[in-house]
């Protein structure tokens, strides 16, 4: 079969009734093998969607598996930054948070929080999940805005009463749920240090 130049190709539309012959025509033409292959892992992965290739160009399609390739790298790399987060805010810090009550207007949440380094805590930011302690499903979330002051490798605990607002659309979710098992997972956002300095997320 003779080799179909890259302009040409590049050019070709992608229907349904034609792509064996676009898919043969990519095959012998003088694009890239990394192009080739962008081409033909696009059509794999969209065969019960044909409408995202159809009336498309060879090059739309390519550059559609490459936006999709980008994609999964900036997500690869935010779940590395995430992580890396985590890893670094569990040296400086490590919360717990139990449930302590629930009624009609409130739940009851028990914090304490254990500063792992030597500089004084004033504030901290907190991102809070309760689930099903039996089938781990989300109940509710909410943001959490701790202004206490926490020596340098000192804790503090207290009682926050949190009123089902605080938790915006899941507060309905949240009071359904009342008497059932939760688990509670708690996750440090950002530090604010008496020096001034900060640790966290947003740094």
């Amino acid at each position: 079969m003779a080799s179909v130049a890259p302009g040409a190709i590049d050019a070709e539309v992608v229907t349904v009734p034609t792509l064996a012959k676009v898919q043969a025509d990519v095959a012998a033409s003088d694009l890239s093998t990394l192009d080739k292959n962008r081409f033909a892992a696009f059509v794999d992965d969209h065969q019960d969607r044909t409408d995202a290739y159809e009336g498309k160009t060879v090059r739309e399609v390519i550059d559609l598996q490459i936006s999709y390739e980008v994609g999964l790298r900036m997500a690869a790399q935010a779940n590395a930054d995430d992580r890396r987060h985590k890893a670094m805010l569990a040296k400086l810090i490590a919360p717990t948070v139990a449930l302590v009550s629930e009624d009609d207007r409130k739940i009851v949440l028990h914090f304490a929080f254990r500063n792992l380094s030597a500089k004084e805590i004033k504030k901290l930011d907190l991102g809070l999940e309760l689930r099903d302690a039996k089938t781990g499903a989300r109940i509710a979330m909410s943001e959490v805005h701790v202004t206490r002051d926490i020596a340098g490798h000192g804790t503090v605990a207290f009682d926050d009463p949190m009123r089902y607002y605080r938790f915006g659309e899941d507060a309905g979710p949240l009071m359904a749920a009342k008497g059932k098992p939760k688990t509670i997972v708690a996750q440090v956002k950002e530090i604010k240090y008496a020096d001034g300095s900060d640790a966290g997320f947003d740094d």
